[in-house]
Order: C-alpha cells, then sequence, then structure tokens
C-alpha cells in the first residue's frame, strides 16, 4: 500500500503539468557604501528588455520537467541598479530617454545583455533536491549629460547557486535565492564602480586613481580584482577574513567589497628610481 501511494506521488511529481510565478525581493540592498556622494545630477535609463524581463525556464532534469517557473527578473533588478546610483550620488531620477538637456550632470544606462537560468530536481534520499544556477549581465553606459557623448561602458556579471531539499510544487524560494545572489552581486559591483568614479571622466575598464610619485621611493598599491571583471587599486585599510575588505582609494574614496564578490586580491610593490 505504502508503495503504490509512493509511486502515485512519484507519477504526479514527474507528469502533472503547472505552471509556477516565483516572486523575487523587490528591495534588493547594495552592500557598499560611499564616505562622500558626488553632489552630480544623474538621470538613469533602462532598456525595455531589463525592465521588463521575465525568464521562463523548464527543469533540465526529466523529474519535474512538465512543470514550468516564471522569474519577473526585471523589476527587481533595475529596483537594485537604481539604488547602486543613489549609493553614490545625491540627486538621482530615473528617465525613460537619452536626454540633451542641461537638467542632468550625468546619464547612466543600463541594458541587459545575458540572462541564463537552470533548474534541475536531483533525487534525494526522501524528497528531491531543487537545484539552480542564474547568471545575469548587464551593460552601463555612462553619458555627459550636456553633451551626451559617451564616456564610458562596460558589462557586470552576477551568478548565483542554490539548492534545497523541495519538490517541484515547493521550489520556488530556492530558486529564487539564485536570482537574488545573482542580483545582489550586480548591484554591488555597480555600486562601487560608480564610487569609484566611472562615470566622471573618460577611463578604461581598470578604475585606478594614480597617487604622485617621488623618484627613489617604494609605492605600495593594493589590487582588488572582482569576479565580475573589475579591477580596483588603492589601499585596504580593513580586511575582515570570509566577510568584506574596505579599499581606500587614491582620491580618499572608500569602497566595501564582500569576499563573495572577489576573484582575488594582491600587493603590488614598485621601485621608483
Amino acid at each position: 500500500m505504502r508503495k503504490s501511494i509512493f509511486i502515485i506521488h512519484f507519477l504526479i511529481f514527474i507528469f502533472v503539468s503547472c505552471s509556477h510565478n516565483v516572486m523575487l525581493n523587490p528591495n534588493i540592498q547594495p552592500n557598499a557604501f560611499s564616505s562622500t556622494k558626488s553632489p552630480s545630477s544623474v538621470g538613469v535609463i533602462f532598456s525595455d528588455e531589463l525592465k521588463n524581463h521575465v525568464e521562463t525556464v523548464n527543469p533540465s532534469s526529466y523529474s519535474g520537467s512538465a512543470h514550468t517557473y516564471n522569474f519577473e527578473i526585471g523589476k527587481p533588478l533595475s529596483g537594485a541598479l537604481l539604488r547602486s546610483v543613489q549609493i553614490a550620488y545625491q540627486d538621482v531620477l530615473e528617465v525613460n530617454t537619452l536626454e540633451s538637456s542641461e537638467k542632468f550632470d550625468k546619464i547612466l544606462k543600463f541594458t541587459l545583455q545575458q540572462s541564463n537560468m537552470d533548474i534541475y530536481f536531483q533525487e534525494g534520499f526522501f524528497t528531491p533536491n531543487a537545484k539552480a544556477n542564474c547568471t545575469l549581465s548587464i551593460g552601463i553606459e555612462a553619458y555627459d549629460g550636456k553633451s551626451n557623448e559617451l564616456l564610458q561602458m562596460t558589462t557586470i556579471n552576477g551568478s548565483g547557486f542554490s539548492s534545497k531539499a523541495t519538490d517541484a510544487f515547493n521550489a520556488n524560494k530556492s530558486f529564487a535565492q539564485a536570482v537574488e545572489t545573482s542580483i545582489q552581486q550586480i548591484t554591488d559591483t555597480v555600486a562601487n564602480l560608480l564610487n569609484s568614479g566611472f562615470a566622471e571622466q573618460k577611463i578604461s575598464k581598470e578604475i585606478t586613481y594614480e597617487n604622485n610619485k617621488s623618484e627613489g621611493i617604494s609605492d605600495v598599491t593594493d589590487v582588488v580584482y572582482l569576479k565580475s571583471g573589475a579591477i580596483f587599486k588603492g589601499k585596504i585599510i580593513e580586511n575582515k577574513r570570509d566577510e568584506y575588505i574596505k579599499l581606500k582609494l587614491f582620491d580618499e574614496k572608500v569602497l566595501k567589497f564582500d569576499y563573495q564578490q572577489i576573484e582575488k586580491f594582491e600587493t603590488i610593490i614598485e621601485n621608483n628610481h
């Protein structure tokens, strides 16, 4: 009898079709701060594809493959990005188009470049394990608000993974965690990138502030490499192992990076003769 009940539940899990709307946290906050916000006024543009993005996914495993999961990513992602800009600037307003008026000092445009979700169920002892991988890539372009001249552009990546023992009917929260982690990584990187002066001048992807080098003196520089590909140089003033690093740039701004954002960091000593 028990065996029959188990088989019935197993067949329902595999073959019964169901559509799920996965709710994401609408209030993801950047884990970054700025010692001083820039007084510049900034207009923020989100592409329609980013703002309205919905990812519809079926599990790649045979188990649960009849289920469909809809992830409304656009609104939480654009909201988190807007809060990242507000970390760096005092006066921030979302706009719909690239404006040539003198209303803004800077304009930032965000676009969705890539969105990949892989969800699947792995057989467990009593219940299956619901697993998810999420990779997001967003483009950021910085424009001069007066001339609409493109100042800088780059791509920011975020990735998240989740795993929880649950069935297809209750996997929403586990799957959502992977997406939220990916958004969190992106919003943290964007906040730190803007704090470093990304939109203030024509600069390369490697964000550096070179200090004055005196002849015959050794320069010690700490370099932090993020998983997103961004590179920051300055002086590490606090390193709380496995939690975060605080880096003071050469213009005295302080950035905070969670360990999960960091690919590696190193100290470089240069002798000037």
